[in-house]
């Protein structure tokens, strides 16, 4: 198939989105929760997680049931990045771009349509944004 793409002087654009199908058979979402912690500063949160600061935030979006990546945490940052990586992304190769589809964090049925003013982002050194402060950062961080 790549050939024949490459022949045809086309590409192959897959859609990626910031927010996360909650499913026990999701690598991306299983792979996520696994390498959580809350070591004292060394925080690996990879989702933004309720006001209570321990909590993935849930909300719906197109996949239902879903969390959104915490693009402020740095650990999640370097998580998110090593999806794209050819030895991941299975059958990938040269010809293959990304569209950074709704990264402002849409949630269907959340308040305004996005995530709750009070969910929490953590940077890496345990400091915690609430989401308020971040939102126009939100899709430049994605």
């Amino acid at each position: 198939m790549h050939t024949e793409i490459e022949q045809s002087n086309r590409r192959l654009v897959v859609i990626v989105d910031p927010h996360i199908k909650v499913s026990d058979e999701y690598p991306l979402y299983v792979e996520g929760k696994a390498i959580e912690s809350k070591e004292k500063y060394n925080v690996s949160n990879i989702f933004v997680k309720k006001s209570d600061g321990n909590t993935d935030y849930q909300g719906l979006c197109w996949p239902g049931t879903s969390v959104w990546l915490d693009v402020l945490n740095e650990h999640a940052q370097d998580f998110w990045g090593s999806w794209f990586s050819y030895d991941k992304f299975k059958g990938s190769n040269h010809l293959y771009y990304f569209w950074n589809d709704m990264n402002e964090p849409s949630v269907f049925n959340g308040p305004g349509k996005t995530l709750p003013l009070d969910s929490l982002h953590f940077k890496k050194t345990g400091h915690s944004y609430a989401h308020r402060d971040v939102h126009n950062a939100y899709g430049a961080l994605h």
